[in-house]
This record gives structure tokens, sequence and C-alpha cells, in this order.
């Protein structure tokens, strides 16, 4: 489950790299086209030779995957779109705290979440004896700073009148606002703990 208020780039494996990483990175995007789209979660596991390790079926906000067979591996998993309260639809968010922690303890080589609009990935690029002071600091910035400088432009974009003083325009706006906010941080801040952040848009059919 990814950001929410209620709640361009490249991908990880280079398309400029090997054959074999092409084709592993053409694999993973393949299935994940199967997936970004359905109303509960599924992910998979993948080795960085493109073997299918483990499919996997969840809910609405959860899928579980085998820890033992994720580390050094690629994992991915879809987060469904949120509907709000008016019938409005949000894409589903980046990656939450959770999958953060999750992976600070499995120690994938690469995680990628995917929805009906981004793919984000992040990718290990030294050794992973900082993912878990990565994954707090994600955890503490969501609780606090985010959610802080949400409600404070929200604040601000009502005053303006730019947005209605409702419900569900607070929970609209404000969980788009929030989601850019955490993809921002990942961006900036992913290296210094060893991993590489990169987002890519759903190509248009």
């Amino acid at each position: 489950m990814g950001c929410g208020i209620m709640g361009g780039g490249n991908s990880g494996l280079n398309n400029s790299g090997s054959k074999k990483e092409r084709e592993v990175e053409k694999k993973a995007r393949d299935l994940e086209e199967t997936i970004r789209d359905l109303e509960h979660e599924e992910g998979f596991i993948m080795d960085r030779d493109g073997k299918i390790l483990q499919r996997a079926s969840g809910n609405e906000d959860t899928v579980v995957l085998d820890a033992k067979l994720s580390k050094d591996a690629i994992t991915s998993h879809n987060h469904p779109d949120l509907i709000m309260e008016d019938g409005r639809v949000v894409h589903g968010c980046v990656f939450s705290p959770e999958d953060l922690i999750a992976m600070s303890k499995t120690g994938e080589w690469q995680m990628r979440e995917t929805n009906s609009m981004f793919t984000h990935v992040l990718t290990r690029i030294r050794d992973s004896s900082m993912a878990g002071q990565f994954a707090a600091k994600y955890q503490e910035f969501y609780d606090k700073t985010g959610w802080d400088k949400t409600s404070e432009w929200l604040k601000g974009q009502i005053s303006a009148g730019k947005i209605r003083d409702t419900d569900a325009d607070y929970a609209y706006h404000g969980t788009l606002y929030l989601d850019k906010l955490c993809r921002t941080w990942l961006k900036n801040n992913a290296e210094r703990y060893g991993y590489k952040y990169n987002e890519y848009r759903r190509k248009k059919k």
C-alpha cells in the first residue's frame, strides 16, 4: 500500500546495458502490465537471469512474497488505484514505508512497484548495510514531514480558491501531493543509503 490520505525516468535495469539485462527488464515490464490495473495486489519474484521464482496474489492493500526467495532477487507488486468517496480515481501510489521496511529485512537486489500510471524502482547499488536506516528515515518523513507539508499545501490551495474546502477535495488533492513528496524524497535520498531510485511513466497504448 502506498502513500495516501484517507490516503519520466528509466527503470533500474539499464535498457542500454547487456542483452541479458534488456531481456530481464522487458520480462519484468511485461509481467507488470498484467498486474498494474488490478483492484487487488499481486506480485512476483524473479532472479536476475529472468527466472520466475514466485507469483502471489493478495488483497486490496497487501501481497506477501517469500522472504527467502526475495534475497538478492527482483521483486515487483502493484498498488491498485484509490477510489475517492466522490468517485474520483487516484493512481496507485509509490512505495509505502512498509515496502521499504520489508526490503530492509529481505535484502532483494531490486524492488519494483507498478500502478496504472507509473512504475517505481529501487535498485541496490552498494551493500544493504544501510537498508534499515533508509526505511526508518522514509517512515519518519512519511509520518511527520510529508503529512505536515501536505496539510500546509492544502491550506494554501484552499485559501487561494484553487481547491474546495471539502473532505473529497482534501483527500483527492492531498493524496496526489503526498505521493509527489514521497517520490521526490526517494529521488533525493536513496543513493546516500546505497540505492538508486528510478521511475517511468506508463506508455500510452
